[in-house]
């Protein structure tokens, strides 16, 4: 891995896991906690490009006890564009997550509900809603498409 893509990773890790932040630094950092507001840890999985080139990260979300989706607001995959100066900030992302709210009480024998959001500047969108995780081809083509 580069350096850059450390730093876009290292980046990545500290916008989710900090409990405020840095809005000064990066001001889209706003909505970033919201990419990850459950104790999960983002471990880099792929470097991948748009159509147009821009470069995107996709980080598989984990968490220490194992279950992926432990928590009211967890994510499955984080989607990251990054500015490049002066500090590596998120410009754009899209996420693939599954809310208990969107879901219903766990043990209910439901099927867990997904959805796919993108975040750009002060704006928030839901791409889709999905009956099951789907298949991360198919997220991958969305996220692209709507990070290009």
């Amino acid at each position: 891995m580069t350096r850059a893509a450390r730093l876009r990773a290292g980046a990545l890790a500290a916008a989710v896991l900090a409990p405020v932040p840095a809005a000064a630094d990066c001001p889209t950092d706003t909505w970033a906690r919201i990419l990850s507001p459950a104790a999960q840890t983002p471990v880099l999985r792929d470097r991948l490009r748009t159509g147009s080139g821009r470069e995107v990260l996709l980080f598989e979300m984990t968490t220490l006890e194992g279950d992926p989706m432990a928590g009211d607001f967890a994510k499955l995959w984080v989607f990251a564009v990054f500015s490049e100066a002066p500090v590596p900030c998120i410009a754009a992302a899209a996420s693939l997550g599954s809310y208990a709210a969107t879901t219903g009480p766990a043990g209910d024998g439901a099927t867990r509900t997904y959805h796919l959001d993108l975040y750009r500047g002060g704006d928030h969108a839901t791409l889709g809603f999905y009956d099951g995780a789907p298949a991360l081809d198919e997220i991958v083509e969305r996220a692209l498409a709507a990070l290009d």
